[in-house]
């Protein structure tokens, strides 16, 4: 139960969104980047997409859906916020010993598939404990500023003489590492592969050597995932 509680502790930190537009303005400006220089994708996959936004938008906003925020609403945000409490709540727990053996005859039976299912309601000071929780907790809150989204999407010229089947070039080298790079000639769009390759002679040691680099890079993920948030949310993933 401890997960509602934080649930809820967090949803009404969250009424004070309505203040500020910072969050809205940086996502505006992401879907305005993502817009401008989608990819193309499948044609199937394009056209079942706009058939379905059809049936959520007007003809005139079709092609770009829910792909720009237009209107910021601090009341239909408060509003909605407001829905989130616990009197609202309806939690499906589903477990094959969610129903003890000696409350197993006074469960009910849905028609279709026979599963036995009770209906529970939580205890008043449960309620009042998630509508008011009290304690204060620094790690929830808004995102910060997010520093990765792109504020210059201005192109670099092409190298003369680059062509499609041009090698990349090497612009710097040291004792560990060597670093190539290569103007795209053709697409001319802000966008960038970044491919890395790591020679680690250790990993043919043996079994107990590829089990400590695959620890090594669940660690290497774990510690940046936090950090790689913000450029995931910014378009870098």
């Amino acid at each position: 139960m401890m997960r509602w509680y934080v649930f809820f502790l967090f949803s009404l930190s969250l009424s004070f969104i309505h203040s500020q537009q910072q969050q809205k303005q940086q996502q505006t400006k992401v879907n305005a980047i993502n817009v401008k220089y989608k990819s193309k994708t499948r044609t199937f996959s394009y056209v079942t997409g706009l058939a379905k936004s059809l049936h959520y938008y007007p003809s005139s906003e079709v092609l770009l859906g829910g792909n720009l925020l237009r209107n910021y609403d601090p009341k239909l945000i408060t509003e909605t916020l407001n829905l989130l409490n616990p009197k609202n709540l309806h939690i499906l727990f589903v477990s094959k010993n969610a129903i003890s053996a000696q409350d197993l005859n006074k469960a009910d039976q849905e028609k279709w598939y026979g599963t036995k299912y009770m209906n529970v309601s939580l205890s008043s000071k449960q309620i009042d404990s998630w509508a008011a929780p009290s304690k204060e907790n620094k790690y929830l809150h808004m995102p910060e500023p997010n520093d990765f989204i792109a504020t210059d999407l201005s192109i670099r010229d092409v190298p003369d003489g680059t062509t499609k089947t041009s090698p990349p070039k090497l612009v710097k080298e040291t004792d560990s590492y060597r670093v190539w790079y290569k103007k795209d000639p053709t697409f001319n769009t802000p966008k960038l592969n970044v491919l890395i390759r790591l020679t680690l002679p250790a990993v043919t040691e043996g079994a107990e050597a590829l089990v400590h680099i695959e620890l090594f890079s669940r660690l290497i993920q774990d510690y940046l995932n936090e950090y790689a948030y913000y450029a995931e949310i910014a378009g870098l993933a």
